[in-house]
């Protein structure tokens, strides 16, 4: 079938006939027979290397790239690399660990601190100011799905906003990362977002519910080496 790739290996040689036995030797002194229990031992020994020998780095390399010749060929089409800094990581034809970094890494040099990973989004602490938060980026993002904008804070928050209009049911956003990653800012920017598209709410009640995370921050957190927030 030409749609199906295969690894094919060559057949195995059909072992060799055992020959007849043959008439029993006379008896050997003890010194003779323990040699030749030696010399017997040497040809199993050779057959038990051969067949523990390791596989080399290239077969495994060469089996690897047949795999993502199979398995991934559109990926491998679009030629996408992480030193390009992609907004979405699902897109690199080849990643890793490494390409991962490289990929935030880029990014991050170009003060874009937010990256997807399919619907998940990944974001990198600036430790600075960044012009991004305003109320003209919040009308940006309003009514548009994700993906249509470059990647961003609210467009999570718009994606469960929304989700919640039309599906009329709960909506959770995990927030996760280590000391310092920036969890508590972007609450508070996911925060600012639904209070934003949300006209009914007043200016004060707005500040209210931002201010309010201040108090839920206080249970359960604990001082760090990197953050005194508590």
């Amino acid at each position: 079938d030409p749609g199906v790739n295969c690894l094919l290996m060559p057949p195995k040689s059909a072992p060799a006939k055992a020959p007849a036995a043959a008439a029993a030797p006379p008896a050997a002194p003890a010194a003779d027979k323990s040699k030749a229990a030696a010399t017997k031992a040497q040809p199993a020994a050779a057959a038990a290397a051969a067949k523990s020998k390791p596989v080399k780095v290239d077969e495994i390399k060469q089996g690897s790239n047949v795999l993502d010749a199979i398995l991934r060929p559109k990926m491998a089409a679009e030629g996408l690399r992480s030193s390009d800094g992609v907004p979405d990581m699902t897109h690199i034809s080849d990643i890793d660990v490494a390409g991962i970094n490289e990929n935030l890494r880029v990014r991050f040099t170009r003060d874009e601190i937010y990256t997807y990973s399919g619907t998940i989004l990944v974001a990198v602490n600036p430790y600075k100011f960044l012009p991004i938060y305003e109320n003209d980026n919040v009308g940006k993002y309003k009514d548009k799905k994700m993906g249509e904008m470059p990647p961003h804070i609210f467009a999570t928050a718009e994606a469960a906003y929304r989700n919640v209009q039309t599906s009329d049911l709960n909506q959770s956003c995990v927030i996760s990362g280590e000391s310092g990653a920036g969890k508590t800012e972007t609450t508070k920017f996911i925060l600012q977002y639904l209070c934003a598209v949300t006209s009914s709410l007043t200016k004060w009640v707005e500040q209210q519910i931002i201010e309010a995370n201040v108090i839920l921050e206080a249970f359960g957190n604990a001082r760090t080496v990197r953050n005194d927030n508590s």
